[in-house]
């Protein structure tokens, strides 16, 4: 029973050795914080989530989050630098973090929807399925909200990503035409 035995008839200990899998695996959802209705000129708060579905804890100061902003837009935020934000804790594995970010939607916006994109640009890791920062320049993505592998939208640089989420905000519009008719005289 000696690991340390030499004897070559001592045949009852034997060391075996496993392999743990560790995967570094984030994903990123956005959704609306209120509820509308929301006029040009409001200020819009939309939640980020950051979810780790994976085995090893995210460091702190290191999970970055860019928020693109549209050009209907304008960030009003000062919890962001220019238009990315940190999260400042550890996220464990299994967990998620979530930060809040205001646009102030332009005061002659005359559309009725206005689609505003967020990333994982910096993880600090090797994410299983999900390059950060590779979305930049993708237009708008399918709203699904959904944490599973892939982001369903074969549009983006690359459909397999779960770091790339998009929320849809809707933009009443008050439209008051006033119609004045007059006798003409001839």
């Amino acid at each position: 029973n000696d690991p340390t035995s030499t004897d070559p008839n001592d045949d009852d200990f034997d060391p075996a050795s496993i392999n743990v899998g560790q995967v570094y695996d984030l994903a990123l959802t956005k959704v609306l914080a209120e509820n509308g209705p929301f006029a040009a000129g409001d200020t819009v708060t939309f939640r980020i989530y950051v979810h780790n579905q994976g085995t090893l804890d995210a460091a702190a100061n290191t999970v970055e989050v860019t928020d693109y902003v549209p050009t209907d837009m304008t960030l009003v935020d000062s919890d962001w630098t220019g238009n990315t934000y940190t999260f400042p804790s550890l996220i464990a594995a299994g967990s998620m973090d979530s930060v809040d970010v205001d646009l102030r939607i332009d005061p002659s916006f005359m559309g009725s929807t206005i689609t505003n994109n967020a990333e994982i640009t910096a993880d600090g890791g090797n994410d299983a399925d999900s390059a950060p920062g590779d979305n930049a320049l993708d237009g708008p993505d399918a709203n699904d909200d959904s944490t599973v592998d892939g982001n369903n939208d074969s549009t983006t640089q690359d459909p397999n990503d779960d770091d790339f989420d998009p929320a849809t905000v809707n933009v009443g519009q008050v439209y008051d035409l006033a119609l004045t008719k007059v006798l003409a005289e001839n």
